[in-house]
Order: structure tokens, then sequence, then C-alpha cells
């Protein structure tokens, strides 16, 4: 079995704090705005837990529940977020923190998928846009936001399985 080639770790730790940084750098205001679109409603409402039967109740129910009968089933999602309320409470500043600690990871693996296909320069350059593009806000700064990162990050373990 071949062995996988390149720099030693030390060498990838400058680039990867760059992006590291480039991720959460420009989201960082957004810990401490107020709650934005339905954040409240997601984290006051839906995700009021009332021991492990609320946990169970997510995999019977919709994203929204009641609020929108023909929406979603994320239960994943959802337990994710019910783990991080029992965490943070109320304080959505908590859930921002892991959003953009999920955004850095995220852009960690983009810059690793792109230093497969490309030059070093061009995935490191690729990552960078990945980082601080404006596309990334709602799912970096929304609490309900953080499906779209979960997903990123589990698909990309689950193809790392498989390989």
């Amino acid at each position: 079995m071949d062995q996988i080639k390149g720099p030693p770790p030390l060498r990838l730790a400058p680039p990867a704090l760059l992006l590291v940084l480039l991720a959460v750098a420009g989201f960082l205001p957004a810990i401490v705005n107020r709650p934005i679109s339905d954040d409240m409603l997601l984290v006051e409402s839906r995700l009021a837990l009332d021991g492990v039967s609320s946990f169970a109740t997510f995999f019977r129910e919709n994203y929204w529940g009641e609020w929108n009968p023909g929406g979603t089933y994320r239960p994943l999602s959802l337990c994710l977020l019910g783990l991080q309320k029992l965490v943070f409470g109320m304080n959505l500043g908590g859930y921002r923190v892991v959003s953009l600690l999920l955004h850095a990871v995220c852009t960690l693996l983009v810059w690793h998928i792109l230093g497969r296909m490309l030059r070093a320069g061009s995935a490191l350059f690729g990552a960078a846009l990945f980082a601080c593009h404006p596309i990334h806000a709602e799912c970096v700064i929304t609490v309900y936001g953080q499906i779209d990162l979960w997903s990123a990050l589990f698909f990309w373990l689950f193809r790392r399985i498989s390989e």
C-alpha cells in the first residue's frame, strides 16, 4: 500500500492557521449579534428539552415541528442542536462559536480536497476563497444554518471511511 506523500506537518501549520483565521475573522462579529431570523423560535420552542423523550421526538417529527408540518426531516441535526442547548441554554453566542468552528473545519477539509486535485498555491487560494466568501453567511451566523455545516462534515467523514 502506498504511503501518502506530502510536506511535513510543520510546513502545513502556517497555511492551516491562515485558513482558520480567514474562516473565523469574517464572521466573528456575529457571535454577539441579536437573534437572526428563526433562531429564537428554534432554540426556545423547537428545542424545548425535558429529558430524553425530547430527543426521541426529533426522530418522529420534522425539523420545524408544528410550525411547518410539511417541513424537512432532520433528526440528527435536531439532536446535535439539542446537545448544544444542554450546554449553552439560550446563549446564542455558544451556538455561533460552534458554527464558526465547524466552518473552520470545513474550510480545512476544502483545502485538503483541493490539495488532492490542484497545486498547493491554487488549493490554498481556493480554500481561502471558500473561508471568507459571503455565501456562507447564513449557515455560519444562524443557528438553523448549522445543518449545512454538519452535512458537509459528515459527508466528508463518510466519504473518507468508504475509501
